[in-house]
């Protein structure tokens, strides 16, 4: 069959002229999938100089720390700490020592010795953790005191997540590669000014929705400050006084909220080769609660083969 003559050519011009029209959503669409592409792309690069930013920052304070030691050779840490701390609920203030042990990447041991103001007593708590086990002890050799733990403190999953975020929390301040158990990332945010000064902000984020924020200061790459939040309190400690004869329902009525902590670090000097800080106050609502200072720092001490045992019955 033949096409009457000037047919084709009419065809083919209206189809030409549709055509474009065929073509211009998937043009769109391909131009809103190559800018979506592109906006991920840039996201990802900042965040990409972001961490690397943050990661050269962490290094320079580590350097400000240990010097030219490379970080391979920290193998462990053991410090201790003289504390006042007022708790705030009851109106007491007491004294005591901290004692940290710590075996990277996954060990660590917090001991901590109380000294109890109400009374002729004392309390000694001790947190361990090897690798994925951990367990805590308390003693108290008053019998005036009750030390009340807020619900699922003993659980033991939220047990290991408390004290792998206090682990995380040492690593940190000493600029230490975190624990494979508990990874971190850290991102630059910024820069802090104040009338004495400039600080990079660096935010570190981990599992569980850890999170701190770290402000260093640009000239000497110190630590001078910490920012965190906490579930808390934990733990009461209520005397004979404040239990009026009785302790039904106290439990109930433990205050359970996210605490806005900030940690300023003081005072560095060089113990042993090591610049640490020797003051270390903590805060919470603008109101001092904690003030430790630096009494004894070990580098790469050795440790008991069972140290680090959390079913270890400790004296």
């Amino acid at each position: 069959m033949k096409f009457p003559k000037g047919r084709p050519q009419k065809n083919i011009r209206n189809m030409n002229t549709r055509m474009p029209y065929l073509k211009r959503p998937t043009l769109v669409i391909s131009s809103l999938c190559a800018l979506i592409i592109f906006g991920l792309s840039v996201d990802a690069t900042q965040k990409n100089d972001e961490k690397a930013q943050a990661q050269q920052i962490i290094e320079k304070m580590r350097e400000a720390i240990f010097g030219s030691l490379p970080v391979e050779n920290i193998k462990g840490l053991s410090l201790t700490w003289k504390y006042r701390v007022h708790f705030r609920l009851t109106g007491a203030q007491d004294t005591g020592e901290t004692h940290i042990d710590l075996q990277l990447p996954d060990k660590m041991v917090i001991k901590e010795d109380m000294i109890d103001s109400s009374s002729t007593g004392g309390q000694e708590t001790y947190r361990v953790l090897n690798g994925a086990d951990s367990g805590t002890d308390f003693r108290s050799s008053s019998g005036e005191t009750l030390m009340i733990k807020a619900p699922g403190v003993d659980d033991p999953v939220k047990r290991l997540q408390k004290i792998r975020e206090s682990q995380a929390f040492q690593l940190i301040r000493m600029a230490l590669p975190p624990s494979p158990d508990f990874p971190l990332t850290f991102s630059y945010a910024g820069e802090a000014r104040a009338n004495d000064g400039q600080a990079h902000i660096i935010d570190v984020k981990g599992p569980d929705d850890f999170s701190a924020r770290l402000f260093i200061d640009k000239s000497t790459f110190h630590l001078l400050m910490m920012t965190f939040s906490l579930q808390g309190p934990t733990t009461i400690k209520l005397t004979s006084r404040d239990l009026k004869g009785g302790k039904d329902g106290i439990t109930k009525n433990i205050p359970v909220r996210k605490i806005e902590i900030k940690n300023r670090y003081l005072e560095y000097k060089q113990v042993n080769g090591v610049t640490l800080p020797h003051l270390i106050t903590q805060e919470q609502d603008g109101q001092v609660v904690r003030e430790s200072e630096l009494s004894s720092f070990k580098l790469n001490p050795e440790f008991a083969p069972d140290h680090f045992d959390p079913s270890k019955k400790r004296k």
